[in-house]
């Protein structure tokens, strides 16, 4: 199986997670049923993007990926939807593409939680994504 990692290890008094299990879990808790048509305008192709919303459209979820060395400073405009708080719910995970969580560091790369107050100026607001990393933004 090339290409398959573990997304967990494990003794017998301990369980901890690798990176790929912690995206799994911050795929499954940011969860939205409905993908929004999205854009993304990136020299190198080093971030991607996805956009999704809630059913009731109240809630807008942003997952972006950069793959670069270099973090990102990225423009974001969500056409027809304006936050009714002034915080977005920010988790993202970011270090070097080979990094793992070990038994005497299990938590060397986990995910970090923030929130973030967006300034939307002319519909738009600026966010600096880290490299190497996977970050979800959810505006309610």
């Amino acid at each position: 199986m090339t290409g398959t990692r573990v997304c967990y290890f494990s003794y017998p008094s301990q369980v901890w997670l690798q990176p790929p299990g912690y995206v799994t879990q911050m795929i499954s808790r940011s969860y939205e049923p409905f993908l929004i048509k999205s854009q993304i305008e990136s020299s190198g192709n080093s971030l991607q993007a996805s956009a999704t919303r809630s059913e009731n459209g109240k809630t807008v979820v942003l997952s972006v990926v950069i793959l670069g060395t270099k973090a990102a400073s990225a423009s974001i405009i969500i056409h027809g939807y304006s936050p009714t708080q002034p915080v977005a719910d920010v988790e993202e995970l970011a270090g070097p593409l080979n990094a793992t969580n070990s038994a005497k560091a299990p938590s060397q790369i986990q995910p970090i939680r923030k929130q973030w107050q967006p300034r939307f100026e002319n519909g738009t607001a600026k966010y600096d994504f880290q490299p190497y990393s996977f970050t979800v933004i959810k505006f309610n």
